[in-house]
């Protein structure tokens, strides 16, 4: 009888101290669903107002006149960086020095470009370029390419409007090519919100710096 009092007594003081915590931990989640039930309330009024609320549509034909042409910034992330240099099996530092060059204005890496031959029917155009990876008209590090290749055309310019949109078609032929399949618009959204996040984030950091 003593043992199982001293027991009793230790598991009422054990669940007096873990009820704090707990209420801090219940008070932490419910925040949590709160806050990730008002974001997708928001992404569903965004969705319902959108031009593309029913989807669009995009196949990659791998033309590469996305990697060509001229002069352009493709912007890599540490993150990219780490994938990329992993990918070739060389250090990240050789990758940076190697690939990429930095934009002083933007604060910001990008990938190397080559010049060649113009090949656009554009008379006064004799050079253009292309990414350091192109490979052909195929992309040599397609399954590792940056993020900012990976979410084309779901860029928030692309997208802004069906004015845009068929802008960007006169340039890719992959936008609502006829075999492609309909993203849907909750997929185009994320990726929008995506792309804006990581621009906020380094207007921060640029403003820290």
């Amino acid at each position: 009888l003593y043992w199982a009092m001293i027991s009793c007594r230790l598991s009422l003081l054990l669940s007096r101290r873990q009820r704090p915590s707990t209420q801090r931990f219940l008070r932490r989640d419910f925040a949590s669903v709160v806050e990730k039930n008002a974001a997708h309330s928001a992404t569903q009024h965004k969705i319902k107002d959108a031009w593309y609320r029913d989807g669009l549509k995009f196949k990659c034909t791998g033309c590469g006149k996305c990697c060509t042409g001229a002069s352009g910034w493709v912007w890599i992330s540490d993150d990219d960086m780490d994938n990329i240099s992993k990918h070739l099996k060389i250090s990240k530092n050789e990758f940076v020095d190697e690939y990429t060059e930095y934009v002083p204005e933007k604060q910001r890496y990008t990938l190397k470009e080559r010049v060649v031959q113009a090949t656009s029917i554009d008379p006064d155009r004799e050079t253009e370029f292309e990414c350091i990876f192109l490979n052909g008209k195929m992309c040599s590090i397609y399954e590792h390419r940056p993020q900012q290749c990976r979410t084309f055309p779901w860029w928030p310019d692309v997208v802004r409007s069906k004015t845009s949109w068929e802008n960007e078609k006169e340039r890719c032929e992959g936008l609502d090519h006829p075999e492609a399949q309909v993203t849907p618009a909750q997929d185009i959204c994320d990726v929008v919100e995506l792309e804006r996040n990581s621009k906020a984030r380094k207007r921060r950091a640029k403003i820290k710096t």
